[in-house]
């Protein structure tokens, strides 16, 4: 017996959120070492290329698609209530990267 539109449609809106969530990627779930307080990240308009010089808990990719009223590429960074928009572009980000990697902390894309 053949299944019905019907039933397809509702097989397929059942199983699309689990293939969805399957393809998360595992890094970004991580819990961030020492988090503290909640920072509402901002959508970056425009980057800075100097270095920062505090300690962050959490990184963020912002690409030019992300939000629909800031079309450039960034990365942010986050401490307590501050957040810092970077140039990818800047000399010292992959260096800062590896650092936070090694503390276990990742960017995650927005």
């Amino acid at each position: 017996m053949p299944f019905s539109a019907r039933y397809e449609l509702t097989l397929l809106c059942l199983t699309m959120p689990l293939l969805l969530f399957a393809q998360v990627d595992t890094q970004c779930k991580r819990p961030h070492q020492r988090t503290t307080g909640h920072v509402n990240l901002p959508c970056c308009l425009e980057t800075q290329n100097g270095t920062i010089k505090e300690s962050v808990n959490a990184c963020y990719i912002q690409n030019e698609n992300t939000f629909s009223n800031c079309k450039i590429h960034a990365y942010i960074f986050t401490k307590a209530h501050k957040a810092w928009c970077v140039d990818p572009t800047s000399s010292w980000l992959p260096g800062r990267l590896q650092r936070l990697q090694r503390r276990g902390i990742f960017c995650c894309t927005l």
